[in-house]
């Protein structure tokens, strides 16, 4: 069995945490290019809404699909059409390594 390219119909790139230090060593963290123009599939999955501090608040939850086993894990960030979004959970979708799914939330600007 092989990964159904013809339904990763998006390309994202995938961000990495790295941690530099100022002139007076306080950490400062960024995040540097690790993978670049991977085709992927973005799903929503499920949403909610909450009233915080008087405004209204949504968070909507997506799974990101990508064909075979990339360098991903948890906390890297992944771009898609303009979206920014944080993993928190990677998974091989289908235990064969075919498929690798991204849990994610949309990253706070």
């Amino acid at each position: 069995m092989m990964a159904p390219l013809h339904l990763l119909t998006s390309v994202a790139t995938v961000t990495r945490h790295t941690l530099t230090y100022d002139s007076g060593g306080v950490p400062i963290e960024t995040f540097g290019p690790h993978l670049t123009d991977l085709p992927c599939r973005v799903n929503c999955t499920n949403g909610r809404e909450a009233m915080l501090l008087g405004r209204s608040w949504s968070q909507t939850d997506r799974k990101i699909y990508f064909a075979g086993k990339p360098d991903i894990e948890t906390h890297d960030r992944i771009t898609v059409d303009g979206e920014t979004y944080v993993i928190t959970a990677v998974t091989d979708y289908d235990n064969q390594g075919f498929m690798t799914e991204c849990v994610c939330e949309r990253a706070q600007a």
